[in-house]
This record gives C-alpha cells, structure tokens and sequence, in this order.
C-alpha cells in the first residue's frame, strides 16, 4: 500500500473515530479518540458549502513532454456559507521557482471551478501581492472517466479580475492531467 493511500486510510479512519465521539452540544468539537480535553475541529464544520482540491504533478504530458517536467500543482480552497473563502494554492515550476497562493476567491460551475487569490511567495519578487487565477474541472474519479483538467496559474492580475467577476473556466486554457486527481464538491 502506497505511504499516500496508508496517510488517507488513517485519516479517513480517524474521522470515523471522531464522529463516533463527538460532543453533540458543541457540533464544532470532536473528541479525538475518546480522550478527555482533546478536540479537533477537523471536518465538522457544517458551514462548508464547497471545496476544491487538485494535486498533480503538473500538466506536461498536454504537451508531449514527461510528467513533472516543470515541477507540481496542488490546491485546496474551501467556500464556506458565510461567504469566506480560503485555501492555499501552489503551483512549482522550472527555473523561477513557482508561486504560492492563498486562496481568497472560489467560483464553482458544476464539475469546474475558477480559484483565485493572492501571491505571498514567488521567485519573481514583483509578482509577490499580485492577483492570481486558474480553473480546474473535476471529470470524475474512475480510470474510464475522461482526464481531469487544470490550467496554467496566471498571476499579475488586476485587481477586478477576481471574484465575483473572475471568467469562467471556459475561458482558460484548460490541459488534461494524466496523473493526479480533481475534486469539485
């Protein structure tokens, strides 16, 4: 068994455990294991009306060149029912270095999304405090389903380009992934 797939058995068997104990007068605390004064938070919170995850080497193979050719891509944003967004989004590529995101801005359309946010780290020094976007589509989760999709991160943006007025995905450039996973919930 895979070290990723062993980590994702534990902590599905975790949340488990956790829901079995929880405190049903406080539904944001989790007794973690039934020990006394211990308590997670950790997918309790009802609030969550969506969230995006993408982990992938990158999208190279769309262009004929190996996987992991210019680095990786991954990202979580979550969208809860008072309007917050947040996430941290990291897209590692060649010689600059990539940038890291933090999620402010998520737009979900069925299966896709557009996420957006603000570069706190880059190896370009003037990207840093820029606006950022890309889009991703979620295709399903079975080996017979078409690729999952990502684009490029563009970064530099103004700051009207973002939610709510960020474009569809549709408008992206969009490169199926042949490894990796999107979801869209």
């Amino acid at each position: 068994m895979s070290r990723k797939l062993q980590l994702t058995a534990i902590a599905v068997a975790f949340s488990l455990v956790a829901s079995a104990c929880s405190d049903p007068a406080d539904p944001t605390s989790v007794n973690v294991a039934g020990v006394e004064g211990v308590t997670s938070t950790a997918n309790v919170d009802a609030g969550v009306i969506h969230q995006v995850s993408v982990g992938s080497n990158d999208a190279c193979a769309a262009f004929g060149a190996p996987n992991g050719c210019d680095g990786n891509f991954s990202l979580t944003a979550i969208e809860r029912a008072d309007g917050r967004v947040t996430g941290q989004w990291q897209d590692s590529f060649g010689k600059f270095g990539g940038v890291h995101i933090a999620v402010d801005c998520l737009i979900v359309y069925g299966n896709q999304a557009v996420v957006g946010g603000v570069v706190t780290k880059s190896g370009l020094a003037d990207e840093i405090g820029t606006r950022a976007l890309t889009a991703v589509v979620d295709n399903g989760r079975s080996a017979n389903d078409p690729a999952d999709q990502i684009s490029f991160s563009f970064t530099d943006l103004p700051p009207d380009a973002i939610c709510p007025n960020a474009p569809p995905p549709e408008a992206f450039p969009l490169n199926d992934l042949t490894t990796g996973q999107v979801v869209v919930r």
